[in-house]
């Protein structure tokens, strides 16, 4: 990635980790299913070069948020889901819609 890229790829995730981290419920419900929508078929490494090596602080802030808000079963096959599950999106709709 070029510097400029990767400027800008972590202008981008910089944003959106502080948009995750200062959203109520109905905001990180948003960005959990925008980022669904736009990486569902993306591996880690792909994540990766996207948001600027990463991904992670995002992917940590999403399963903490979810083991704390909804200790539930539909949470646990989110996490699934996003750590490469079924590539299903009536899943995802279906888990997503829980919520």
């Amino acid at each position: 990635m070029t510097s400029s890229k990767r400027d800008v790829a972590v202008s981008r995730l910089t944003s959106l980790l502080h948009e995750w981290d200062t959203g109520s419920k109905s905001v990180r419900r948003r960005i959990l299913q925008d980022f669904v929508a736009q990486n569902q078929r993306k591996t880690a490494p792909e994540l990766d070069a996207e948001m600027a090596d990463a991904a992670s602080l995002l992917l940590t802030r999403v399963s903490s948020w979810l083991r704390l808000t909804y200790p539930s079963k539909p949470a646990l096959l989110l996490l699934f889901y996003l750590q490469g599950g079924p590539k299903s999106k009536s899943l995802s709709r279906i888990i997503i819609k829980s919520y």
